[in-house]
């Protein structure tokens, strides 16, 4: 049976598109920059083996293997003065296979010069991507090696006084350990529900 099972996830994984390079300034581009610093040496490809609080982040399936509560902080200082910040939390269920988390992801930079159609100062101007997610994950689901993820999340985006929302969910789906505990499969499925104009 775990061998079905290992050949279905596989063929999910290999009938996917392939991964695609980042691209700044799309909407959601945001849940794309990393959380750890062990994903980020994996180049994202942590969708199998996350079983941390970044399981928020990368595929909420691996909430169902979590361990314990956890809290995971990063920070990053980008060009122009421009700030990456990264705050999770997760914690498993005591009686029940599975567990729960949040994250708060913000992208910002400051002091930018506004110009008019001449060129002339129109005073400073902020830009900045914050977003919110909530997740749970659980194990054993259809079966013992199995487990299952859910994410929603809005993320807000705000240049000078005009701003957006973007709300979302992803699906992700964990199978493992196979092979004496040297396989691990995954595959995270994201969704977009639309942009909401806030104001302008």
């Amino acid at each position: 049976m775990r061998t079905v099972w290992a050949a279905v996830l596989a063929g999910a994984l290999l009938s996917g598109t392939p991964a695609r390079a980042s691209q700044a300034g799309r909407p959601g581009e945001l849940f794309q920059f990393g959380a750890s610093a062990r994903g980020l040496a994996m180049g994202g490809a942590h969708t199998a083996m996350v079983n941390d609080v970044t399981s928020v982040y990368y595929n909420p399936a691996g909430l169902g293997l979590l361990p314990t509560r956890e809290v995971g902080f990063m920070r990053a200082s980008l060009f122009g003065d421009a700030t990456y910040d990264y705050i999770g939390y997760a914690q498993n269920k005591k009686k029940r296979a599975g567990g729960w988390g949040l994250e708060l992801i913000r992208l910002g930079a400051a002091a930018g010069d506004g110009r008019d159609e001449l060129n002339n100062k129109t005073g400073g101007f902020a830009w900045s991507e914050t977003a919110f997610g909530l997740a749970h994950g659980w194990r054993g689901v259809f079966h013992p090696a199995l487990s299952f993820g859910l994410k929603a999340k809005m993320l807000n985006r705000t240049l000078g006084s005009s701003s957006d929302r973007l709300l979302g969910a992803d699906v992700g789906v964990q199978g493992g350990p196979f092979s004496s505990g040297k396989l691990m499969l995954g595959l995270v499925v994201l969704l977009g529900l639309g942009i909401k104009r806030v104001s302008e």
